[in-house]
């Protein structure tokens, strides 16, 4: 399923799955079930990728590039032209 527009950032698609039949359409990290809410929880308790990548046996390049196109899409001016 392609992502709705709203997480269309940055080529999202590529590490970000929404499936309606999977965790009913929460954003995962692409190719599992975990959710992408959960990455930013983690980090908000203050858990380093690594960290989160090996008690979650995820792919930390994975982690790492989610947060890079992260930061592409908020290097940009938002201020209404």
């Amino acid at each position: 399923m392609r992502l709705p527009k709203y997480l269309l950032w940055c080529d999202a698609d590529a590490i970000i799955d929404v499936h309606a039949q999977m965790r009913g359409g929460v954003p995962v990290l692409s190719r599992t079930r975990f959710p992408v809410a959960r990455v930013f929880a983690e980090i908000a308790d203050n858990q380093a990728i690594g960290a989160i990548a090996e008690d979650y046996d995820l792919d930390p390049g994975v982690l790492k590039q989610l947060f890079q196109k992260l930061a592409q899409f908020f290097d940009r001016s938002f201020a209404a032209r």
